[in-house]
């Protein structure tokens, strides 16, 4: 979606597998923090 879209991953020295940056020609960025939720008392 984010390709389609005009975004192409861009790899800065903060990315990781879990946070991810994209940015369009026009230069806007998406910052993308990927997680997962635990059940409340779990870590």
């Amino acid at each position: 979606m984010l390709c389609a879209n005009g975004f192409r991953e861009t790899k800065m020295e903060y990315t990781t597998a879990d946070h991810t940056c994209w940015c369009s020609s026009d230069n806007r960025i998406i910052d993308l923090h990927v997680f997962e939720f635990a059940e409340a008392g779990t870590l």
